[in-house]
């Protein structure tokens, strides 16, 4: 270990945890305001066969979901830490299968190309955002 290495203390991680949730937050809610007023993107799923509702995304979801997956990543990035050898390296590997998964549901959905790409933006955003900032943690 290098002298100039700190060791991952709670607190760093707290702290990580949290800026990287904030910027992915900033960065995903520019993506979807800019791309739901210059590209007139609605972001409504229609309903699966045998409802009638549709749902619709809205920033407070985008809010919420970035949040609750910084926190998981971070979670999970604080256990790689204290009982694994190689934490980076796991968290790594997980982070990218996680990302990959990530693409299923907006690739899936019954909606125009544009949607897909702006939710699979989001997801590639904070996940970049999140990794990045926990690694320099």
């Amino acid at each position: 270990m290098d002298s100039d290495v700190q060791p991952l203390t709670a607190r760093r991680l707290f702290y990580a945890g949290s800026i990287s949730a904030a910027l992915a937050v900033v960065v995903n809610l520019a993506v979807y305001f800019i791309s739901r007023n210059l590209f007139g993107i609605d972001y409504v799923i229609p309903p699966p066969p045998g409802s009638n509702d549709a749902f619709t995304v809205s920033a407070t979801n985008v809010v919420l979901d970035t949040v609750i997956m910084a926190l998981g990543a971070t979670l999970v990035y604080a256990l790689f830490s204290k009982f694994s050898s190689h934490p980076v390296r796991l968290f790594l590997i997980l982070s990218v299968v996680v990302l990959g998964l990530s693409f299923i549901f907006p690739l899936l959905l019954p909606v125009g190309l544009p949607m897909k790409f702006s939710l699979s933006l989001m997801h590639l955003a904070a996940a970049a955002i999140i990794v990045a900032r926990l690694l320099r943690a």
